[in-house]
């Protein structure tokens, strides 16, 4: 009874030109434009953000990028996310906030704004995340001759841009995964513009917006290649691939095997999706094919990657930890993570990359943007993950939604979530791959009232668990 319904309410949402949702976008780019001018004392911020909206909004109109609903998750995307910078640009310049004026952010704009003849191979040894640094470069040269300044702005402006179009992406995979249902079309548009960590990579001078824009464009090409499996998107994914991997390289170089862990799930959503047997053998003997291809270049230094990836982003988080940068907000993780036994490891590093920070409340201060908006993350994540769980529960019942592409991103979520516990257990490295949880998180049709309701009760259970996770850390913090 339940897919019938779903059926038919998929059928009445069939016309894509119905009533996509844009969020309030232009009161939320006039208020960001007005704490820009306020944070900065110029006009420019808000020049510069029309010159980069206007440039978004015409490439979505006349390329084939575009469609109203990539044209609406733009214009709310890149309006709230100029909101939040607002807000980032009035702590850094009132607050002397130290996540911007210093660490990544401060580094990476100093870097932008100061290394003029240097090229990308010298960069290379003088900084992580050189691609990032010289694409921001280059725009800042640019707008230079022209008459701006050279402030922190405007690379925040690219990193929007990026984001956006992010968020452009995954309405075309929304597409590919659902079809063209306004409802599950304008939740992505929502749920894309309110998350937090996507504020953080857009409002900071932070690289963390090229990783989740590529980890996104070759996450589409696999969901276009396993909806569509033909021979002209198989050669597609796997220029893709390799492209990316190289990419990778010059934004952050412990994910040069993301192309190998896609490639995984991939291949392991193809043997579980429920597609016709002659197609699955069709799609898995190519698959195999190009795994090939992926084992002979990437095998035989994967295994020394890894090892020296996991030692290294250890040793970093216990000396960002020992430093006392996080101290405050990560020393329950510390505790209780960091040093338990590996098995204990992945379930409680699971739980808290979903949820951190714990408590809640810790983000919600004047010192810095940074914890601000991972605490408004948190709480984007709690009405968030009942809808995944829900998720979950729909794809174990009915097999329908057993297709290869869906199961992809379940994969990919799972393989990813474990290479962060595995690693740095650093919410901003699971961030990159946020978009396919969310993208998981449209299965459930909310416009059923039956639907609606599940909703409700699996989100009053889980805010049970977070309030039992919330009683623990008080009782071990004041014990």
């Amino acid at each position: 009874m339940l897919i019938e319904m779903q059926n038919n309410s998929t059928v009445q949402a069939l016309d894509i030109e119905q009533y996509p949702r844009e969020m309030h976008a232009p009161a939320f780019f006039f208020v960001g434009s007005l704490l820009h001018i306020l944070a900065y004392q110029s006009i420019e911020p808000a020049i510069l953000a029309i010159i980069f909206f206007t440039a978004g909004w015409a490439l979505l109109n006349f390329s084939a990028l575009g469609g109203r609903f990539e044209r609406a998750m733009f214009v709310s995307a890149f309006s709230v996310f100029w909101f939040m910078a607002g807000i980032a640009a009035i702590y850094a310049t009132y607050m002397k906030d130290p996540s911007q004026l210093g660490a990544d952010a401060g580094h990476f704009f100093w870097r932008s704004t100061n290394s003029a003849g240097i090229e990308l191979e010298q960069m290379m040894k003088l900084t992580e995340g050189s691609g990032a640094v010289v694409i921001w470069r280059a725009v800042y040269d640019t707008f230079a001759t022209l008459g701006f300044e050279k402030g922190r702005y405007v690379g925040i402006l690219v990193n929007m841009f990026v984001v956006a179009f992010t968020g452009v992406i995954a309405v075309k995979m929304a597409r590919l995964l659902y079809g063209n249902d306004a409802s599950r079309l304008n939740r992505l548009i929502l749920l894309f513009s309110c998350c937090g960590m996507f504020w953080l990579f857009a409002a900071l001078h932070i690289r963390d917006a090229y990783a989740l824009f590529i980890v996104t464009c070759l996450a589409y090409w696999w969901v276009l290649y396993l909806t569509k499996p033909n021979a002209q998107t198989l050669i597609l994914l796997i220029v893709i691939s390799f492209t990316s991997s190289f990419l990778f390289s010059f934004i952050r170089a412990e994910m040069t095997s993301v192309p190998v862990g896609m490639f995984v799930s991939g291949l392991v959503a193809i043997y579980f999706g429920k597609k016709a047997q002659s197609s699955r053998n069709i799609i898995v003997s190519i698959s195999v094919f190009s795994g090939i291809i992926f084992a002979v270049i990437y095998l035989p230094d994967l295994t020394v990657q890894l090892n020296q990836l996991i030692i290294g982003e250890r040793s970093k988080y216990y000396q960002y930890a020992d430093a006392g940068i996080k101290a405050t907000n990560d020393s329950f993780g510390m505790s209780l993570i960091l040093n338990q036994a590996l098995p204990v490891r992945m379930v409680l590093g699971t739980l808290w990359i979903l949820i951190f920070p714990i408590p809640i409340w810790s983000g919600f201060q004047l010192e810095t943007v940074y914890h601000l908006f991972k605490s408004f993350n948190a709480i984007f994540m709690y009405l968030l993950i009942p809808l995944v769980v829900l998720s979950l529960q729909r794809i174990y019942r009915f097999k329908i939604f057993r297709t290869p592409a869906i199961l992809f991103c379940l994969f990919l979520i799972l393989g990813s979530t474990l290479a962060v516990i595995s690693t740095s257990i650093e919410t901003r490295h699971f961030g990159a791959f946020l978009v396919p949880l969310i993208l998981v998180a449209l299965l459930p049709d909310l416009k059923l009232e039956e639907e609606r309701i599940a909703y409700k009760n699996y989100l009053l259970y889980f805010m049970c668990v977070i309030f039992i996770v919330h009683i623990t850390w008080f009782v071990l913090k004041f014990s």
